[in-house]
């Protein structure tokens, strides 16, 4: 509650004279006792005009972004329609080397009526596996999972079947393929062409790991990953589906990110669909897993220096800010304009 000059100047009056004491007076009008302090100071030091309420002073905030960096956020969700706002940040530095701090990128979206709601399908599942691989080519994912492909001839749904060969260091896809049928001899086969494509030398070979389905704990599927690909299986932990969870994330990332936002009736539209899909999802998609990396770049070793790069450049933008701020033409905003 604000109060005028010789309100102010009253309730000192009758503070101070009053019977109860200072203190207990105050607390009868619900004044603070420190605001009244601040009262007699104001008066000790500039006499009564100490008692007229000043307009608030609107301070300069160095670290507001720039207007060009603002044009630069919304250009490039125009752009990248498809990223969020965190991706979007990595985005803007790996194609301009401009740095955006995620929350600013967001508060940019959001003040733009951009930000996009999330997906209401979730799989729910802990948050890792607790035996994560170190390197390259240490733990290899596959598993299987149904695509529709239109319809048959009774006007029933028909199905392919997705199977993959995911490494688990790096996300990255080595090997799939679409099959009318998901027998071991499938799964075989996109494992022998992982191997190939990775090109290992010698007896250097991965972990395999898969869930507990016929197609991997068959004896006859065994005696094929060990006897001719010379490769170990290990298997998840029943009705435990984040043993596996990343390439079951992959999945899910395939069919609501790319499947089911196109226009497809039969396996081999679905098939080009999955080629490009994966052409991007390996080499130009950012992991927030990999610290914002592709897929690709973990696996092969390459910009490992990103991480540090980014900092660097954070640095150096919030110095050019506050420099820009101090150098005079900077604009004082008020403080329900600051931006974080």
């Amino acid at each position: 509650m604000r109060f005028t000059p010789e309100e102010k100047l009253d309730i000192i009056q009758l503070a101070s004279y009053s019977g109860l004491g200072f203190k207990k007076t105050l607390n009868l009008f619900g004044i603070k006792p420190h605001r009244v302090w601040r009262w007699i100071r104001k008066i000790e030091d500039k006499g009564f005009a100490g008692l007229i309420d000043q307009p608030p002073i609107p301070r300069s905030i160095p670290s507001k972004h720039l207007k060009k960096e603002k044009d630069l956020v919304i250009k490039k969700a125009g752009e990248y329609v498809h990223l969020n706002h965190r991706k979007l940040a990595h985005q803007i530095f790996r194609d301009e080397n401009v740095f955006v701090s995620e929350s600013l990128t967001y508060h940019i979206l959001k003040e733009q009526g951009l930000i996009r709601s999330k997906p209401i399908l979730k799989i729910e599942a802990a948050d890792k596996w607790k035996h994560q691989p170190q390197s390259a080519n240490e733990i290899w994912h596959i598993d299987i999972s149904y695509i529709p492909c239109g319809l048959n001839e009774k006007g029933k749904t028909v199905f392919y079947y997705l199977i993959a060969v995911l490494d688990g260091y790096s996300r990255f896809v080595l090997a799939w393929d679409l099959f009318p049928d998901m027998k071991k001899e499938r799964c075989f086969q996109v494992v022998d062409q992982a191997i190939f494509l990775a090109n290992l030398q010698g007896d250097k070979r991965p972990r395999l790991l898969s869930d507990n389905g016929k197609q991997f704990r068959a004896r006859k599927a065994g005696e094929l990953f060990k006897n001719l690909l010379n490769i170990k299986q290990i298997f998840a932990s029943p009705h435990h589906p984040e043993t596996n969870g990343k390439i079951e994330r992959l999945f899910k990332t395939t069919k609501y990110n790319a499947l089911y936002h196109q226009d497809y009736s039969t396996h081999q539209e679905a098939r080009e669909i999955l080629l490009n899909f994966f052409d991007y999802y390996n080499n130009r998609r950012l992991h927030q897993s990999l610290e914002y990396r592709t897929p690709r770049e973990v696996y092969y070793g390459l910009n490992q220096n990103y991480s540090q790069r980014r900092q660097k450049a954070k640095i150096e933008r919030l110095n050019q800010r506050k420099e820009y701020w101090k150098s005079g033409d900077s604009l004082t905003i008020s403080k329900s304009q600051k931006v974080n």
